[in-house]
């Protein structure tokens, strides 16, 4: 008698995670943006479903099998994905290609950029205002060789930034 109530408290607890889990996906997705068509929790047929409201209209389904669901998004299976997006400051691109040479118009700040993300993914801990005249430095000093990776991480490891956290 134990057994059946084990697997079924089993797939309660496995369903009650992985609920959790997709839901992670579906949130950060919406977050950035992303056009989310179907929620899912389970695999298989569906049990329930439901459509959301306009102007969205996401599919959400409880399915047969619940030891898993997905989150599915937008893609080109679907279709033409509209690549077209404006930039923070006002200028516009059509494509990656013209997105890619927007940020390539200013390398100093991509540089920067991925400067501070490495440094907190090194640290642990985002750069502070007082770190802001070392990754200038490092950023100018990698600008003198045509802003390499190698030299860009090896920067970083030799900052007082990296050291002293």
């Amino acid at each position: 008698m134990l057994i059946p109530w084990n697997a079924f408290w089993f797939i309660i607890g496995v369903s009650l995670l992985v609920t959790i889990h997709e839901f992670g996906h579906f949130w950060v997705a919406r977050k950035l943006g992303f056009k989310v068509l179907r929620f899912s929790v389970g695999f298989g047929k569906p049990l329930y479903k439901k459509i959301g409201a306009a102007p969205d209209h996401i599919e959400y389904v409880i399915a047969a099998i619940p030891l898993g669901g997905y989150v599915r998004m937008l893609d080109e299976r679907d279709g033409k994905v509209d690549a077209a997006d404006v930039l923070p400051d006002g200028r516009r691109f059509q494509d990656i290609d013209e997105f890619k040479q927007l940020l390539l118009a200013d390398k100093d700040q991509l540089a920067r950029g991925l400067t501070e993300k490495l440094l907190t993914y090194a640290t642990g801990a985002a750069p502070t205002t007082g770190d802001r005249a070392e990754i200038a430095e490092i950023v100018h000093n990698i600008a003198d060789k045509d802003y390499g990776f190698r030299l860009l991480v090896h920067e970083i490891v030799q900052s007082k930034a990296f050291q002293s956290k």
